[in-house]
């Protein structure tokens, strides 16, 4: 599902919430292809959305396409360095590809930012596990 990384920024210059709710649709159904079409159309008009760049990341990694998925989150990163969405996504992508100690330092990082996460300290134990650190992992999923 879509996720807002930031409030105030545009997906789409001008008609923000129609071709918002056009992405949000298009990822709940699965129709990653157009989702991504839409995202390259938005990123066309302003390259330095975090917003964009990282909901691109995630519908890239969606289909499979991880190491592209990788390169836009560390693009959404570099304009939005605070975001802990971002940094959770790059985390959990990391993951996927068997990278666990850069996985598990992006994730960190992301409770850094919002230590309120669930997920990503449900994410964090995962990678502890796979890690061999079973007592750091267990704390982790008691969060």
């Amino acid at each position: 599902m879509l996720r807002k990384m930031y409030p105030a920024e545009e997906i789409h210059s001008g008609r923000k919430s129609f071709n918002e709710y056009l992405v949000r649709m298009k990822l709940q159904f699965k129709f990653f292809f157009n989702a991504l079409y839409r995202l390259d159309r938005a990123l066309k008009l302003n390259r330095k959305s975090a917003l964009v760049r990282g909901n691109r990341g995630m519908v890239l990694s969606q289909l499979g396409h991880e190491d592209e998925a990788l390169a836009e989150y560390e693009r959404a990163l570099a304009i939005a360095p605070k975001n802990p969405i971002i940094w959770a996504n790059l985390g959990n992508t990391l993951e996927r590809l068997g990278r666990y100690p850069a996985s598990l330092e992006a994730l960190e990082r992301s409770l850094s930012l919002d230590p309120a996460s669930a997920t990503t300290h449900y994410n964090r134990g995962v990678n502890l596990a796979r890690l061999n650190r079973h007592h750091e992992a267990l704390v982790a999923f008691e969060y």
